[in-house]
């Protein structure tokens, strides 16, 4: 018996078909979808930012009964949170401690200290250090690829560097 004959198609009359089973192979795919999978993973990093309210210590805690002096303070609380997510947030990164002073951008001309800063910077710094003043978010980041630092570059650069030096 041929090996490409089988009893069904002696039975029928049938022709044997020049079929030989192959397993399609998908590694392509897979390699494919495993460099995709590393991309995205490492390309989404987690970053603590500051929350877009202010907490309570930013704000006090001994809030005055009169309507006119609460908007005041919330207005003064709001103003100084919102520098400190504009700008203090990238200076000094969440688990850092606040400088005792206030930059200098919230100091006045004469180089004293403004009435924003001096009343909401000791605020500022208490909430700095409390995790509840602070949020984590996610970002997409590709700086791994291109920053030298990075683990992803020292590797493939010693890498290289060894395919380079054995030829």
């Amino acid at each position: 018996m041929d090996r490409r004959s089988s009893p069904i198609t002696d039975l029928y009359g049938a022709s044997p078909e020049d079929y030989s089973p192959r397993r399609k192979s998908h590694t392509g795919l897979y390699v494919l979808l495993t460099i995709t999978g590393f991309f995205v993973f490492e390309s989404i990093q987690p970053v603590m930012r500051l929350r877009p309210d202010p907490p309570p210590s930013v704000i006090g805690a001994s809030l005055s009964h009169g309507e006119a002096s609460h908007a005041s303070q919330m207005r003064t609380a709001r103003a100084c949170w919102d520098y400190a997510i504009a700008s203090v947030q990238d200076s000094y990164p969440y688990g850092g401690t606040l400088p005792r002073n206030p930059p200098s951008e919230l100091k006045g001309k004469s180089g004293k200290a403004s009435a924003i800063s001096s009343l909401c910077w000791p605020r500022l710094r208490n909430a700095w250090s409390r995790p509840e003043s602070w949020v984590r978010t996610y970002e997409w980041s590709t700086d791994w690829l291109t920053n030298p630092d990075a683990p992803f570059q020292r590797t493939f650069f010693n890498i290289l560097n060894r395919f380079t030096i054995g030829n």
